[in-house]
């Protein structure tokens, strides 16, 4: 049984770096990145989440873009009254995600993995 996690972590993958590993990179003293930190990254939206969104900017912070979902949902109700963690698509967002229905906790992995491109 304690050989168990040896033998698996062979086959798990992390999908995101670690605390620690992010803490051992900033601890370099390197005012060029020390300065990016500050700076929200810009990124490019896909053409899809810009229709969706009815906006003709294409590029934009992460968390701006997630915002602008979000303001979308809320502004057409499109939270389930019956249970307020999953969202209703409506034609806009069914094209956007592919689905009737979708987690509210899984709609911003979709967009920045599906709709948003880094610089």
């Amino acid at each position: 049984m304690f050989k168990m996690n040896k033998l698996l972590a062979k086959h798990i993958i992390r999908l995101e770096p670690t605390k620690e590993s992010s803490q051992k990179r900033s601890k370099v003293n390197d005012p060029e990145a020390e300065s990016q930190e500050n700076v929200p990254r810009q990124v490019i939206i896909s053409d899809a989440l810009a229709n969706c969104l009815d906006i003709g900017e294409k590029e934009m912070s992460q968390s701006e873009a997630l915002r602008l979902v979000w303001e979308y949902i809320k502004v057409n109700n499109l939270e389930d009254p019956q249970n307020s963690v999953m969202i209703l698509c409506d034609e806009k967002l069914r094209e956007l995600f592919g689905c009737e229905s979708i987690s509210a906790m899984g709609i911003p992995e979709l967009v920045i993995r599906h709709h948003l491109t880094k610089q």
